[in-house]
């Protein structure tokens, strides 16, 4: 889990800032369960760190070369939204 220092300069795939405990049922379970198991409460961009890092890695797959940043740029905004 990394800190506000430590995310300094870091891009977010999300385009909102979400408070969890006013999203869903499923939002209010998921923070209860977050902060009983790791003793902190979780900051509103822990449920998408998953997300980040799966869309990233489908990027990169797509893209081929982990140095062709426009080739992943690309990748990733054609990547298929998933809905549930």
């Amino acid at each position: 889990m990394a800190n506000s220092d430590q995310m300094e300069g870091v891009r977010d795939l999300r385009p909102t800032e979400l408070t969890l405990l006013s999203a869903t049922d499923n939002g209010t379970a998921y923070h209860k369960n977050f902060t009983r198991k790791f003793g902190i409460a979780p900051s509103p961009s822990y449920p998408y760190d998953h997300d980040q890092t799966y869309a990233q890695k489908d990027a990169l797959e797509a893209a081929g070369d982990v140095d062709d940043t426009e080739a992943v740029a690309a990748a990733l905004r054609g990547l298929a939204r998933k809905e549930k």
